[in-house]
């Protein structure tokens, strides 16, 4: 991450997401070198819905957020609201 405010943001995306009823289902390693800042791990959330912050906002950060619907149709018409 570019800025501390903006590692601030993914963490407050993916913990609300979280709290929300979103799991982890997957997510990389920290770095060894704890001189590297700024960092935040390669996250893929599932069980996330429409109303979850982390799908109305931009995130910017490294965090993918899996949705399920039924159709095509209805992931075009959240993919564009």
């Amino acid at each position: 991450m570019t800025t501390k405010k903006q590692l601030e943001t993914v963490k407050l995306h993916v913990d609300k997401a979280v709290a929300d009823g979103a799991e982890i289902y997957a997510k990389s390693s920290n770095p060894a070198d704890p001189k590297i800042q700024n960092f935040y791990p390669a996250t893929v959330l599932k069980n996330v819905n429409h109303k979850m912050m982390v799908m109305r906002e931009e995130t910017f950060g490294p965090v993918l957020a899996v949705m399920e619907v039924a159709s095509e149709k209805e992931a075009v018409h959240w993919a564009n609201d």
